[in-house]
Parts: structure tokens; C-alpha cells; sequence
């Protein structure tokens, strides 16, 4: 099982062919969705419970500021300080957008705010342990006087949490301008990745385990009836109680046939690459669709 974020490739990327780059990300204009948008929340402290981690995700930002409570903001006395949004599958992330807390003065570097905003981290992972995930940003380089207060950062992954993370260790040296204590003041996180586009094409997929290129039930691995085209996750874990020697995926749109709403009219065979290790005991096999899915299915002997 493949559950560290680094070890998840996406089409886009080389997977060791220098001839094999998917680049259709950034190449073809798509509508991409706020993914965090009222997404379940958390937050390692509060300053109290009228600034709750959840309104760094409820979509107001016009005034960012404690008393508006349009902002998650953390206790003080911190030497860390964490904030995560559950996005509740994992999914294709493009880029993360982040609202800091200015309280509605100037944002230079008389704002104290600034100072509390330096240093931070972004990270994206499939569980709640930032140190399995990908670090997406840290910044080494902004002042008071350089930080924006909204800043965009480039995070083309899957993954189903975006953390936020910020220290302020005993003993450690950090660059002048940095507060004492670590603060959260996140007053909005916008989270975009793909609109789920090509989801239509996989619902209802099958998988057959077989020892001749002949499907037959006895052979079926999974068979996709309830996904839809919201809830169905970048990353899918099936597992096979058998093995075989070819493994088949196949889909149809039967002319007559009536399919779940949601369903594409046409059938899709959009598999980018398929990877097959056997390690202990058990055969992994990569499926790698086109742009949004990264599928990966375990099956065991």
C-alpha cells in the first residue's frame, strides 16, 4: 500500500520515461472547484470558541478580522500551532489559496500580523501526520514587509488533507521580524482541484482477475454501483481474494440501457498506466487515469 503522498505519481508526471509527460493539467483551461469549501476542520488550539477552526472554510473573507469572526484563529502562548481541512476523499489538487488575519489595518510591516504569518508551512497528505504528506510551501524567504496577506501556492497532488503549520520552538534561531509564539489566523483556505470531469466516464467500471483474456464472472474483482460523481475518490482501494494472469478493466453503455444519473453516455477505457509489483504476498496493481484519478487496486493471495 502506497499511502505516502510522495510515492503518488499523477499523469502528469514522468514516472521514469523521459518520453511519457501528461502536461494536459496546465495546457487545457478547466474549471476547477473549491474543494475545501464547508469541509470538516480542525485545529491544534482555539483563542476562544467564537473563532473555531471551522470559519477558515465557510467562504467569507471580506473583512478579516476577530471581530467579524470570519477567521480560525489560535490561542496564544503557542510554540506550534496546526490547522487542517478534511477534504473527505482524497482528491486532485492544483493550487492552494490562503486568507491571513489582518484586523483591517495596513498590511506592511507595522502590521504585528505579519510577524505572526512568517515562517509557515503547507502541507498535503492522505492522513492528519503532515510528515507522511507532501510539503507544497515553507516559507524562508518573506519579511514583514514582503509577506502578502493573500497568498496563492502551486500544489499539483492528491491528497484528502491541507495542513497548515507554523513554529516557534524553544532554543531555535528564526530570522528577525518572527513572533515569539506560533499562531494560526487563517481567515479563509481556498483548496481548488479538478471539477470532476472525466468521473462521469469511470462510474460503473469493472475489474476481472483472469488467467485467459476472457472476462467471466467468476473473475469479477469489483464492480462500481454506488459511486457518483462527487463521491468518487482520486485514490480507490479494492482488494481481490485471488490471482490471475491478466487483469481487465472494462465498462459499457449498453444502447436501451438506462444508467445512473451521472453515468457519460458513451463508454471510457482512459487508463494512462498500469502498474503490477507482487511484494508479500500480495499483487499491486496501479491504475493510472486520465487527469483525475489515481487508482490502486491490492489483490491478495
Amino acid at each position: 500500500m502506497r499511502d505516502n503522498l510522495q510515492t503518488i505519481e499523477t499523469c502528469e508526471q514522468d514516472k521514469n520515461t523521459e518520453h511519457r509527460k501528461f502536461q494536459r493539467w496546465n495546457q487545457v483551461p478547466r474549471k476547477r472547484d473549491n474543494l475545501a469549501y464547508k469541509k470538516p476542520t480542525w485545529q491544534s488550539t482555539s483563542h476562544d470558541n467564537t473563532v473555531n477552526s471551522t470559519l477558515a472554510v465557510d467562504g467569507l473573507k471580506s473583512i478579516c478580522d476577530y471581530h467579524t469572526k470570519q477567521c480560525s484563529i489560535s490561542a496564544g502562548g503557542q510554540t506550534y500551532a496546526t490547522w487542517w481541512v478534511n477534504l473527505t476523499s482524497i482528491r486532485s489538487i492544483h493550487h492552494i489559496v490562503i486568507y491571513y488575519r489582518t484586523d483591517g489595518f495596513d498590511w506592511n510591516e507595522k502590521n504585528d500580523y505579519t510577524a505572526r504569518f512568517l515562517g509557515f508551512y503547507f502541507y498535503v497528505s492522505n492522513t492528519t501526520d503532515r510528515s507522511k504528506g507532501h510539503l507544497c510551501f515553507h516559507d524562508k524567504n518573506y519579511t514583514r514587509a514582503t509577506i502578502p496577506a493573500v497568498v496563492n501556492i502551486s500544489c499539483p497532488v492528491h491528497g484528502q488533507y491541507v495542513i497548515y503549520y507554523n513554529e516557534r520552538l524553544p532554543g531555535a534561531n528564526y530570522p528577525s521580524g518572527y513572533f515569539k509564539f506560533a499562531f494560526s489566523e487563517l481567515c479563509e483556505v481556498e483548496v481548488y482541484g479538478a471539477s470532476n470531469g472525466y468521473t462521469s466516464r469511470f462510474l460503473g467500471f469493472y475489474i476481472y482477475i483472469s488467467n485467459t483474456t476472457v472476462k467471466r464472472e467468476e473473475d469479477l474483482c469489483f464492480h462500481d454501483t454506488n459511486y457518483t460523481r462527487s463521491t468518487i475518490p482520486a485514490v480507490l482501494n479494492i482488494s481481490c481474494p485471488f490471482l490471475g494472469q491478466y487483469i481487465i478493466y472494462y465498462n459499457k453503455r449498453l444502447p436501451g440501457v438506462k444508467y445512473p444519473t451521472g453515468y457519460s453516455r458513451n463508454a471510457f477505457n482512459d487508463l494512462c498506466e498500469v502498474e503490477n509489483v507482487t511484494v508479500d504476498f500480495m499483487v499491486q496493481i496501479a491504475l493510472y487515469l486520465v487527469d483525475i484519478v489515481w487508482i490502486q487496486f491490492n489483490v491478495s493471495r
